[in-house]
């Protein structure tokens, strides 16, 4: 089941580590053993051509993207880096969408909506 108005605020250069409950259509709890599951920052909701895509994670990157289940749900992990923002225009509003796949092959969407990216003063530190 999607959940919309997952919006995200984020400073440009911050580490930020998103976490997506994953229900079906009753609410109830859904199994994300031996799922995948991939997060993208698009210009626009309507952005499917690469150049409109500004960050792609995938879970076959442990780091990237991973799953847990601290109680009943089970939860979709994505990491963000202070060097995945480093070159995206800051004071822009942008869209976010987490999708997974199940272990049975159903297709489902937990997560949408905007994405702020806030200029900083400070530069990276690495």
């Amino acid at each position: 089941m999607t959940e919309t108005s997952q919006n995200v605020v984020l400073w440009s250069g911050d580490d930020l580590i998103m976490r997506f409950t994953v229900k079906d259509k009753s609410g109830n709890p859904v199994d994300l053993a031996g799922a995948s599951a991939k997060w993208f920052l698009a210009k626009t909701p309507n952005s499917r051509l690469d150049a409109n895509i500004l960050i792609k994670k995938d879970s076959s990157d442990d780091q990237q993207i991973w799953f847990d289940h601290p109680d009943t749900f089970w939860r979709i992990n994505v990491r963000l880096t202070p060097a995945d923002t480093e070159n995206i225009a800051p004071n822009a509003n942008y869209y976010h969408e987490c999708q997974a796949v199940l272990f049975s092959g159903e297709v489902t969407t937990p997560a949408i909506g905007k994405f702020k990216l806030n200029p900083t003063v400070i530069p990276d530190p690495s």
